[in-house]
């Protein structure tokens, strides 16, 4: 009989479930966890909302490459006597027929330019005969400058006195290098006409 009330008491103590220092211990396991799990979420998350951010930037100044490179391919000559083209180490100006926002394709002057940027470094502008105040494509580190090929070397000016165009135009930042090439002739087509009359009506 007593070898059976003992059973019995150790099967109720076995039944009875956790005891009250058992279930703190589980909730402070528990809270730990927790607080450990909301902070490695809130880290990740964190991350994956920089990487966008970058992400973001990244292809914003590589369209803003690819504008100039198609607006630097579809620039356009005129009268073979003069010239639309102007470009230093800092700003170029001349006509193209791929300038960004043209769905038309219409030749339209455009101007592309390096400036300090206030947060540090500086960044590439372009601005079109369309637009009041210049628009901003791409950051560089450290400071860029256009350079021109011509006559089979580079150079940081290109002014011509007639109606001609580089070869290419180059970005140059420090070891950093963007090639964009003319894809029209580069000297405007001389008519006949102009030869032979000296006047011709374009």
């Amino acid at each position: 009989m007593l070898f059976s009330m003992t059973n019995t008491h150790l099967y109720k103590s076995v039944v009875k479930g956790f005891t009250l220092m058992e279930m703190l211990v589980v909730l402070v396991i528990l809270g730990l966890t927790t607080t450990l799990l909301s902070g490695a979420l809130n880290t990740t998350w964190k991350s994956f909302e920089r990487l966008s951010s970058r992400d973001l930037t990244v292809s914003a100044g590589m369209l803003g490459l690819k504008w100039f490179r198609q607006s630097v391919k579809g620039a356009t000559l005129y009268h073979p006597e003069e010239s639309f083209f102007s470009g230093n180490a800092v700003r170029i100006e001349f006509i193209s027929q791929n300038v960004p926002n043209n769905p038309q394709g219409t030749p339209i002057g455009i101007s592309w330019f390096f400036e300090p940027a206030p947060i540090g470094g500086w960044q590439l502008y372009y601005q079109t005969e369309q637009l009041t105040q210049p628009i901003v494509v791409a950051h560089f580190e450290f400071q860029p400058e256009f350079s021109y090929f011509s006559g089979g070397q580079w150079h940081r000016q290109y002014n011509p006195t007639n109606g001609s165009l580089p070869k290419a135009i180059q970005i140059k930042e420090g070891q950093k290098q963007l090639l964009a090439v003319i894809g029209r002739p580069e000297k405007a087509d001389v008519p006949p006409e102009l030869a032979r009359f000296g006047v011709y009506e374009f």
